[in-house]
């Protein structure tokens, strides 16, 4: 649930015990998430969403995986009042084709595109660590079959 946090730790062997304020970033709305089921990996893929919280960032990652055992993924970042961002086709193409896969019967594209709202880290402190930082995120993802 969107909003104020805070967050404790009780501390261990090596950092000490710690208090951290943190806001949940709001939901982020995918807006072309129901379009994007095969992603032609020569053309890039364009994402859309509406701003949620023009302070955030929003990560676009993906995975694709052949049967072949080949795996690779991606991550960009945005600033969230950007509203979209176009993953390159020299990212996608670093990508295998996405095998199709029987899980349950069914068959299924294993590749995977994701879309996360994120806040900017927050810095904390805490006896044995140089730099503390926390972040939150909420994120929404889905099958696609990457070509």
């Amino acid at each position: 649930v969107p909003g104020s946090y805070t967050i404790t730790g009780a501390g261990g062997k090596n950092v000490g015990p710690f208090t951290a304020n943190a806001t949940m970033a709001t939901t982020v709305t995918w807006i072309n998430q129901s379009n994007i089921n095969t992603v032609t990996r020569a053309n890039g893929i364009n994402v859309s969403w509406s701003v949620a919280d023009p302070n955030s960032y929003v990560i676009i990652s993906g995975t694709s995986m052949s049967v072949a055992g080949a795996i690779a993924g991606f991550n960009c970042t945005a600033n969230s009042s950007a509203g979209q961002f176009t993953v390159p086709a020299v990212v996608l193409l670093a990508l295998p084709p996405s095998d199709i896969i029987m899980e349950g019967g069914q068959s299924q594209p294993a590749g995977s595109l994701s879309v996360a709202s994120v806040t900017p880290p927050v810095r904390f402190s805490a006896t044995g660590l140089n730099l503390g930082l926390i972040t939150t995120s909420i994120s929404f993802s889905q099958t696609v079959q990457y070509q």
